[in-house]
């Protein structure tokens, strides 16, 4: 089978090579019907960007948070590190996978990378990251990626979800099915992407002229809970948004163990999009980003860094994935 270039591509869609290579690398120039058309031709005739020599054979570090990765419930972090790690292995370079507490971030790299050998290409980095982490890191001669954060105050390359834009969207699903008493789970005193989608899920009710009830904000993050207390508002909402998958997994074990349904007294929608959505009864409605997404930008955004240093930016566009746990309030239904 001969190889698909971008000179196939064109001749396919009866096009020029130009406008196929603005397609495929997000270009501006083109409109976003003819944009979609040629990724998904390239997709069917199983193009695959050619990479040049000099971007195989690396090696890379994949640097998160030992209480992330180890989390029981974790199915995020792990996902896209095996996601990036095939990412990797088909430029033949590899991925070394690092743990590191809290505050130790950069001298837990500064020791990896005076010992390892070769010497390391490029590091990425998942999960928020501190201040005082991203101040250091600048000292740092070497390539940084981060995975699912953002910051606006230091110029490093980032892969994110919009998580403001996700929450927005997410909340007014659950209005648009009839809910107005809708609640939020996650302490938002912990994250920036948490906090965001908490301001996106604000937002959606604001516009729709729904107050936002502080009894209705669960602010904690319930999936690390090892007991069942009660923490549900007495004034129970019909429906709610949860920071995470594995925080509305918690969730349903709370509202089964007070005999509520799902989602026949209560509705339950979350984000992530994890496999553990499909494990769960009712199986989950959730938002967010196919994870080799992530890990395909990422490897792209650190080639690019290799090629010629700079920061880029790329905040990836949610998806809301419908499921069992959605349904109107019981008020609506009769």
């Amino acid at each position: 089978m001969s190889k698909v270039t971008l000179d196939s591509i064109a001749k396919e869609l009866n096009i020029s090579k130009v406008a196929v290579h603005k397609a495929l690398n997000d270009k501006p120039g083109i409109s976003a019907e003819l944009r979609a058309k040629v990724k998904e031709t390239a997709k069917q005739l199983g193009y695959r960007p050619c990479i040049s020599h000099y971007k195989t054979g690396l090696h890379f570090i994949y640097a998160i948070k030992k209480s992330f990765f180890l989390f029981a419930g974790e199915q995020f972090y792990t996902t896209i590190y095996y996601f990036l790690n095939a990412e990797c292995e088909r430029i033949d370079s590899t991925l070394n996978l690092l743990f590191y507490e809290d505050d130790d971030l950069v001298s837990t790299l500064n020791k990896k990378l005076a010992s390892y050998k070769p010497s390391i290409a490029g590091v990425f980095i998942a999960g928020e990251v501190g201040k005082l982490s991203l101040q250091q890191l600048c000292e740092l001669r070497i390539p940084f990626v981060f995975i699912d954060f953002f910051s606006p105050l230091y110029p490093y390359s980032y892969v994110y979800l919009d998580n403001y834009t996700a929450s927005y969207t997410a909340t007014q699903y659950l209005i648009d099915r009839g809910h107005r008493k809708i609640g939020f789970v996650g302490d938002i005193t912990t994250t920036s992407s948490i906090k965001d989608r908490y301001f996106g899920y604000l937002k959606a009710l604001s516009d729709n002229g729904i107050p936002a009830r502080n009894n209705h904000l669960v602010c904690n993050n319930i999936e690390k809970m090892s007991t069942y207390e009660d923490i549900l508002p007495a004034d129970l909402p019909t429906a709610f948004l949860c920071h995470c998958d594995s925080a509305a997994h918690k969730l349903y074990l709370l509202l089964k163990f007070k005999n509520i349904s799902i989602p026949g007294d209560v509705s339950v929608l979350s984000f992530d999009n994890t496999d553990l959505c499909k494990t769960i009864v009712p199986q989950l409605t959730s938002i967010g980003v196919p994870k080799e997404k992530y890990a395909k930008k990422s490897l792209e955004l650190m080639l690019e860094q290799l090629e010629k240093p700079h920061a880029g930016c790329a905040a990836l566009k949610p998806y809301l994935c419908e499921r069992e746990s959605v349904a109107p309030p019981p008020a609506a239904k009769e």
